[in-house]
């Protein structure tokens, strides 16, 4: 009933007779009929499977971009909370030891150049004779031209003082920040002629190299030009200086929004020179020290000082205290222009910062997993 085989005549092949004995086969009918049934029901559960393989196939997809999403996004808060972590363990050690120091020689600077200031301002009147005729005399205010000879007088001789205790004057002296190099292939290059074996070091590892030239930040070393920043121009220094001088010469009797009784003189004048002494800090923090946080803040102070001077000018004469308006506006502009310099300064220092994070992470994960090798 199923296949069957026989022995009949011997096949030729080749127009002769093989002495050998051929095998014939031949297929039942029956058989046949009954084995389809079971191909077509074998065909049809792997359909049936395929087809189900496919209903599985969207959700199975779906869920796979659900875990990488959800690996990655731990991966990135990971990495992130590491970093901001490490930037913020350096920021305070930066802080600590950087800029609470450098924060407290300009207090002392200032508070120096103040008492300076002041002292030059009682000797300065004395020899001038601000305080007796023909500069003063009762019932009138300060003579126009005696008021800026002390002005001048009080001002160089502070100046100079000042520079010597920044120069000279021990922990107070300017100790400027630590400038970063100007570029990693002119430091490469040097390191060719001055240390020679380093380029077997770059032929052992050539990728780490190739990254480290090519990746790297080249940071420029903060060097500004004082010209630039309009709180340094001396003309508006020296108008900011007249227009004080002729508030000064403005008689009692003629006060707008003061008492008249009350001499205002000597308030502006310490007002004046408290403001002149934080101008002069602001200089040395930014361009001496190079610190553009700090400055941020002593031009802040600054600002303030400046405005209590002008509203208190405003008080005994508002004509004059207009005279005064291009110095706040060059105060207002530096100040600006120092926070954004500060914050691109900081974008750079994060992205630095993390980069380093990165490249720390990675050698750490890569000799961990390194396989050490003998030779032998």
């Amino acid at each position: 009933g199923g296949c069957g085989s026989a022995i009949g005549a011997p096949a030729k092949f080749g127009g002769e007779e093989d002495a050998g004995n051929s095998v014939r086969l031949s297929a039942d009918p029956a058989a046949i009929s009954r084995l389809g049934p079971v191909l077509f029901a074998a065909s049809s559960d792997l359909v049936f499977a395929f087809v189900g393989t496919l209903r599985l196939l969207a959700p199975l997809i779906m869920s796979r971009r659900a875990i990488v999403g959800i690996g990655h996004f731990l991966g990135d808060y990971l990495r992130g909370r590491y970093l901001r972590k490490t930037y913020t363990r350096m920021e305070r050690v930066y802080l600590r030891y950087y800029e609470l120091p450098a924060a407290f020689r300009a207090l002392c600077r200032t508070s120096s150049q103040i008492g300076i200031l002041s002292v030059l301002s009682v000797v300065m009147g004395w020899l001038a004779g601000v305080q007796s005729p023909p500069c003063r005399s009762e019932g009138r205010g300060l003579a126009f031209a005696c008021g800026l000879l002390w002005m001048v007088a009080v001002v160089g001789a502070g100046h100079a003082c000042a520079t010597w205790v920044a120069v000279w004057g021990g922990p107070l002296r300017i100790q400027a920040a630590q400038a970063h190099p100007s570029g990693g292939q002119r430091t490469g290059v040097t390191k060719v002629f001055t240390r020679p074996w380093h380029i077997l070091q770059w032929m052992q590892n050539p990728e780490e190299w190739i990254s480290t030239a090519f990746n790297s930040e080249r940071t420029q070393p903060f060097d500004p030009n004082p010209i630039i920043f309009p709180m340094t121009w001396v003309p508006l220094r020296l108008l900011l200086m007249c227009a004080v001088a002729r508030v000064f010469a403005i008689e009692p009797s003629t006060y707008r929004w003061c008492d008249r009784n009350v001499d205002q003189v000597p308030r502006l004048m310490e007002q004046f020179l408290i403001q002149l002494a934080l101008g002069d800090e602001w200089y040395r923090v930014f361009f001496g020290e190079k610190r553009i946080g700090l400055g941020i803040s002593v031009a802040f102070c600054h600002l303030v000082a400046l405005l209590v001077t002008i509203v208190t000018s405003v008080t005994i004469s508002g004509l004059s205290a207009i005279l005064m308006l291009p110095s706040l506006l060059a105060v207002i502009v530096s100040m600006w222009m120092n926070i954004v310099i500060f914050w691109n300064r900081l974008a750079v220092r994060r992205r630095e910062a993390a980069m380093r994070s990165l490249e720390e992470s990675k050698r750490a994960a890569l000799s961990a997993f390194r396989v050490p090798t003998t030779y032998g």
